[in-house]
């Protein structure tokens, strides 16, 4: 198994410090709309690099490398940090917003029922609106 490489200067992360982190090197214009579009379009491509590795791993026989694998999500994990930091949101209120997310989806568990009809399994009104339009658009292309 790869080992992961230790970085002995770097004390561990907290938000707080990681924000700073964000803050220190992004080098873009301080306007919302540059650091959101920079943080959604990289967002797009880091994530697009994460799938590359794991597919060359279950589809090309290559070995998963940890260390890049992890350098990756860290990077997802800047823009992220970038877009919310932004829109003055923490990691906590995603975290929050996720799980909230999965509950109103999934109450009991994972189920492959509602995942297969997600059109039925909406909670909220706003949501079985939203969520009825992108049904009827999917059936009726």
């Amino acid at each position: 198994m790869q080992q992961l490489r230790a970085t002995p200067t770097i004390p561990p992360m907290t938000e707080q410090a990681s924000v700073r982190e964000v803050l220190t090197t992004y080098s873009g214009a301080q306007h919302e709309d540059r650091k959101l579009s920079l943080g959604a379009l990289e967002l797009a491509g880091e994530t697009e690099e994460d799938a590359d590795l794991v597919k060359k791993h279950l589809f090309q026989g290559h070995v998963i490398d940890r260390v890049k694998l992890l350098d990756e999500l860290g990077d997802v994990l800047w823009y992220s940090m970038l877009i919310c930091h932004t829109l003055d949101f923490s990691l906590q209120d995603m975290m929050r917003s996720t799980g909230e997310q999965l509950w109103r989806r999934y109450p009991n568990g994972f189920e492959a029922e509602r995942s297969l009809n997600r059109c039925v399994a909406s909670r909220s009104r706003k949501e079985a609106i939203w969520t009825g339009l992108s049904c009827l658009i999917a059936r009726y292309p």
